[in-house]
C-alpha cells in the first residue's frame, strides 16, 4: 500500500465544464442531431448557459454573504533552538561551558470565522493552540488582536474571540442535512492568499479513523483545499456554514480532491460548552467496547459489542450488559464501536435516550440517563495509532497502545517524566488498545487513590503511579 499523508489543510473546487453543460442540454432539451440546425443549436446553447448563469450567480451571492465574516489568522511565537548536541558536547567538556540555545520566531497561517457580532469565531486548535501572538485580518483589511477562549485538542476546535465588536456573523447550518453530491463552498487563506473560495461537492459523510483528532465524523469534499485553508468554512449553495476545514488527504502536501471537514454540529457543541462553563462537556454511557462488533461465537451484524460496564455509570444504572450489541442509539444505527463513541460524546449531558440492544439473539429496549464524561487531570491527550502518526514519533510497526500526542507543562504526567512520542500501554494493568479502552479506564480513575500508567518507548515499557497531593 502507498503511503497516504495526512497534511493540515482545507476544501476543494469543483466547476461545470463544456461536457456538463452538454449533458445538462441534452436532458433539457434532447440529444443534438448529426447535422442540427445551427439556429436550434444556438437556442439550446441559451438556454443552457442561462441555466449555467443562474449557478454562477449563486455562487456570486454565497461569496458576498459569506467573505466579511472569514478572517486570515497568524500566529507568532518565539521558540528556542536546540543546540548541536556533538558542539554542546565539546564546549561542556572542553570550556566548560554550555552553548546558548538561539531564540526564532515561528510563525503559523490559517483561517478562521466569526459566529458572533461580539467576534467570537471558530477555527482548528492546530491553527490557534499553542500559545503566541495571534493576529486577525479581517475581509476589509484591518488587522485585530486575538485571543484563544478555549480548545478541544480532541476534536481540533479552538474558539477565540477578537477585540473589539460589532462584527458580521456568518449563519450556521445544519451538518445532519448535508448529504452526497450537494455543493459545498470553501473559504480561506491557501499559501497567504486572502478571501480564496473553491466550489465542489460533498464527496462522503462521516468519515472515520483518518488519524487526525480522537474524535472523528468528518464530512468529506472535493472543494479545493490546501495549506493555510485549515479552520475555515466550507459553506452549502445557501451560505450557510456546514463544517469547519481541516485537513487534506495527500501525497504531494497539495489539493488532491479528498478534503476532510468537522461537521458544524460537532463544533457547536465544543463551542458551546467552551462558552458556557470554560471546558468541554461530552455525554458519556460508561461502557467498555470490544474493538470488532460481535465476538467469534455470535452471528455477524453491525453494531458495538459491550465488553464491560462501568459500575455506577449510566449504561449500568439502564440495565446494559457484558455481552450485549448495542445496535441503535437514539434512533440512530450503531455501526461499530466508534460511531456509539460519537454519537455518545455528542449528545446532552441529562437527556434520556432510547438503546436498542441484541442480548442473546433478542433485541431489547432500554433507556439511558447520559451522564458528563469524568476528566481526570492526568495531562495527558492521547491519540489512536495510525501509519502516520508511528512514523511522526519513529515507532516501531505493529507497536500496540495509543499514542500520547502532548503533555500538559506541570501536570502529574509531566512530573512524572511521561513525554509525547510514548505509547499508552496500560492504566492500572488494563491493557490500552484504542480510544474506547482508555475512555473506559479513564471513567474508573481516583487520583487520590492514585493510578499506575504503563508507558513504552517501543521497545521497553515502564510504569509510573500518578497521584494527586
Amino acid at each position: 500500500m502507498r503511503e497516504r499523508r495526512l497534511l493540515v489543510a482545507a476544501t476543494f473546487c469543483g466547476f461545470l465544464g463544456a461536457s456538463a453543460a452538454i449533458l445538462l442540454l441534452e436532458h433539457r432539451h434532447g440529444a443534438v442531431a448529426a447535422d442540427p440546425d445551427r439556429s436550434q443549436v444556438e437556442k439550446n446553447l441559451k438556454a443552457t448557459l442561462s441555466d449555467l448563469k443562474d449557478a454562477s450567480a449563486a455562487f456570486r451571492q454565497v461569496a458576498k454573504l459569506v467573505r466579511p465574516s472569514v478572517v486570515h489568522l497568524t500566529r507568532e511565537r518565539v521558540v528556542s533552538e536546540e543546540p548541536d548536541p556533538l558542539v554542546d558536547m565539546f564546549e561542556r567538556y572542553f570550556n566548560d561551558r554550555e552553548v546558548p540555545r538561539r531564540s526564532m520566531k515561528e510563525r503559523a497561517q490559517g483561517t478562521g470565522f466569526i459566529v458572533r457580532a461580539d467576534g467570537t469565531c471558530l477555527t482548528n486548535n492546530h491553527v490557534a493552540g499553542g500559545g503566541g501572538k495571534l493576529v486577525a485580518k479581517l475581509a476589509d483589511g484591518r488587522e485585530v488582536a486575538a485571543t484563544v477562549v478555549g480548545a478541544d485538542t480532541a476534536t481540533d476546535v479552538a474558539v477565540i474571540k477578537l477585540e473589539g465588536d460589532g462584527y458580521t456573523p456568518v449563519t450556521l447550518g445544519d451538518s445532519d442535512a448535508v448529504e452526497v453530491g450537494d455543493w459545498a463552498l470553501a473559504f480561506g487563506n491557501p499559501f497567504g492568499l486572502d478571501q480564496t473560495v473553491t466550489a465542489g461537492i460533498i464527496s462522503a459523510k462521516s468519515r472515520s479513523r483518518v488519524g487526525i483528532a480522537d474524535y472523528e465524523d468528518f464530512i468529506q469534499t472535493d472543494a479545493a483545499i490546501n495549506p493555510g485553508n485549515s479552520g475555515g468554512p466550507l459553506v452549502d449553495i445557501r451560505g450557510q456554514v456546514i463544517g469547519i476545514n481541516t485537513a487534506i488527504a495527500s501525497r504531494s502536501g497539495g489539493y488532491q480532491g479528498v478534503g476532510f471537514t468537522i461537521p458544524i454540529n460537532m463544533a457547536k457543541t465544543i463551542m458551546e460548552g467552551i462558552l458556557a462553563s470554560g471546558h468541554v462537556v461530552r455525554g458519556w454511557l460508561g461502557v467498555e467496547l470490544d474493538r470488532s462488533a460481535v465476538s467469534g461465537d455470535r452471528p455477524s451484524r453491525p453494531g458495538a459489542l459491550v465488553k464491560g460496564v462501568i459500575a455506577g455509570g449510566p449504561a449500568a444504572v439502564a440495565g446494559v450488559r457484558a455481552g450485549d450489541v448495542i445496535t441503535a442509539f437514539d434512533g440512530k444505527a450503531v455501526d461499530d464501536g466508534t460511531r456509539l463513541r460519537l454519537l455518545a460524546a455528542a449528545c446532552t449531558v441529562g437527556r434520556v435516550v432510547p438503546l436498542r440492544v441484541v442480548r442473546d439473539g433478542k433485541e431489547v429496549d432500554l433507556s439511558v440517563t447520559i451522564a458528563e464524561k469524568p476528566v481526570p487531570s492526568v495531562g495527558i491527550t492521547a491519540k489512536e495509532l495510525s501509519p502516520e502518526l508511528v512514523r511522526r514519533f519513529g515507532l516501531p510497526e505493529g507497536v500496540l497502545g495509543v499514542v500520547i500526542t502532548d503533555v500538559a507543562p506541570g501536570s502529574l504526567a509531566a512530573q512524572a517524566g511521561i513525554q509525547a512520542g510514548q505509547v499508552l500501554r496500560a492504566i492500572d494493568d488494563h491493557a490500552i488498545a484504542s480510544m474506547a479502552d482508555l475512555d473506559a479506564a479513564v471513567a474508573r480513575i481516583d487520583l487520590r487513590v492514585g493510578v499506575k500508567i504503563t508507558v513504552s518507548d517501543g521497545a521497553t515499557d515502564a510504569s509510573v503511579v500518578l497521584r494527586a497531593r
